[in-house]
């Protein structure tokens, strides 16, 4: 399965403690990798992936696809493990919709997730200097 693989990929580069970026149905695969590998992700970054943030119901859901062991690591996940946000007015692709918004959230919440700021995040990739 693709979520077994980004932990693959990670051990393969001595990549530890990943922020790894979900969006659209990739955000579905960084949610089984959180799930199959709890304790491995640095943070995990969602977007335009899933349309409602209910943790009760998420909880629920995992537990009828893989049974309560699964459930438990979905709600045993620390405070600042998961933030929902929402950008009004911006479509799928939120990071060039509205990136004055956007970006100091993701950025935010990576540094108080992993007490670090990853180089380079933060900045829009569209932009011409580079920041």
């Amino acid at each position: 399965m693709c979520a077994d693989d980004v932990r693959a990929f990670c051990d393969a580069l001595g990549i530890a403690r990943p922020v790894v970026y979900g969006h659209s149905l990739g955000g579905f695969v960084a949610m089984v990798y959180g799930a199959r590998h709890p304790g491995h992700p640095g943070a995990l970054v969602l977007q335009s992936t899933y349309a409602r943030f209910d943790l009760s119901r998420i909880i629920e859901a995992f537990r009828r696809a893989g049974g309560d062991e699964v459930a438990e690591i979905v709600d045993a996940l620390p405070d600042r493990t998961a933030q929902l946000e929402v950008i009004e007015r911006a479509g799928h692709f939120t990071w060039k919709d509205a990136p004055d918004r956007y970006w100091p959230l993701v950025t935010d919440f990576v540094t108080t997730t992993t007490g670090t700021n990853p180089p380079g995040l933060g900045s829009d990739p569209d932009a011409a200097d580079g920041s």
